[in-house]
């Protein structure tokens, strides 16, 4: 079953290094758009029709960020594919084998994880935290150490750097790195939703989390947890997701507001913005900036390659309709109708793969609220 969701969420965990063959894909190194700049919708998306309820911590949505069903569940800070989503502990097992499968699926991938669209991240990472000589940064999900490496540059002799990563992989790859470059870095395995400190209490300027916050469990407490280890004015960075604003999202969408599914963050930029804040406020962090990442890929497809895309996510393990032949027909009468309305004049469905990045500051910064 793990293998199943894993593979189910490579469009999100695995771009450019998995793709299939009947999707073009076109990488886009240009076109960074600066906070202060409104996100341009290139065709008008569905109007909400639900209010925006109170919000109350993880989305409630019926699928992950690649539009599959939810298979993540957080318990108690744990970031945990193998829990039951409630709110008791962790038993000793349960973190063992979470770390085991968060092993298999990370550590695997450690050779081929620096792909095209993750060392753009970085880069783009890397000039929105705006790091300056003697600073301390901490980077949650380090993976390769691809911000954690060219970051150490960036503060100096008198800076520190300490990248955090669960999978054990992921960081012999990031030490090996680190070690050619010749980067004095502190590297940590541990779950990075609740790491253990050293003796010597964390005050870090900048924490980031690129690539990964979709995949943690009980987002508030973590973001809680994260400000702790901020001095004060210090900033938090990281990023969601936007597959629900795309045409699968936008069925599974509609989907489940007709099958009585409470969608929580829904389908467009501007409830994905709202997302953002309202997760700042609720773990008491100020939100500072709110703004879209550059298009970092393109991808291209048919009718019924989309379909197939679709069926998956239907099908999908946690899918609150798997199996069910009814709600599929009534799926793709639904795909169809929003396929004609997005195609061109090939027949294909252009989209653009991007994220939303939030920026949240520690009370006690100066300036005020520039959130856009």
């Amino acid at each position: 079953m793990l293998d199943e969701w894993y593979l189910a969420r490579t469009s999100y965990l695995n771009i450019g290094e998995s793709m299939e063959s009947n999707f073009n894909v076109v990488y886009n190194p240009t076109a960074l758009r600066a906070p202060s700049v409104p996100l341009q919708v290139q065709r008008p998306l569905p109007p909400v029709i639900r209010p925006r309820p109170p919000f109350s911590g993880r989305p409630r949505l019926p699928f992950a960020s690649n539009n599959s069903p939810l298979a993540v569940s957080g318990r108690n800070g744990l970031i945990c594919l193998s829990c039951q989503d409630d709110d008791s502990p962790p038993s000793p097992q349960e973190r063992l084998n979470n770390e085991a499968a968060m092993e298999r699926i990370f550590g695997s991938r450690a050779r081929f994880y620096d792909n095209p669209f993750h060392r753009q991240m970085a880069d783009d990472y890397l000039g929105w935290i705006d790091l300056e000589p003697g600073q301390t940064l901490i980077d949650m999900a380090c993976g390769t150490g691809l911000i954690s490496i060219p970051a150490k540059r960036l503060v100096g002799p008198s800076g520190h750097v300490t990248g955090i990563d669960i999978s054990r992989g992921m960081l012999a790859e990031a030490q090996r790195k680190a070690v050619a470059a010749q980067a004095d870095i502190t590297f940590l395995q541990a779950d990075v939703t609740a790491p253990q400190a050293s003796s010597t209490p964390w005050s870090a300027h900048v924490i980031t989390c690129a690539a990964a916050f979709s995949l943690l469990g009980n987002e508030i407490p973590t973001l809680r947890q994260w400000s702790t280890y901020l001095k004060p004015g210090g900033r938090i960075v990281f990023d969601i997701p936007t597959d629900s604003t795309r045409l699968t999202g936008q069925v599974l969408v509609r989907l489940a507001r007709e099958t009585g599914l409470d969608v929580f963050y829904g389908s467009t930029p501007a409830q994905l913005a709202d997302y953002l804040r309202d997760l700042f406020t609720s773990a008491g962090l100020r939100p500072l900036h709110i703004f879209p990442s550059r298009v970092y890929r393109t991808v291209e497809y048919d009718l019924t390659n989309g379909l197939d895309k679709l069926h998956q996510a239907l099908d999908a393990p946690g899918s609150p309709w798997k199996g069910d032949v009814g709600v599929r027909g009534r799926a793709d009468g639904i795909y169809v109708e929003e396929y004609i309305k997005r195609m061109g004049r090939s027949a294909m469905v252009r989209e653009d793969i991007w994220f939303y990045v939030g920026v949240g500051v520690k009370d006690g910064a100066a300036g005020s609220s520039s959130a856009e």
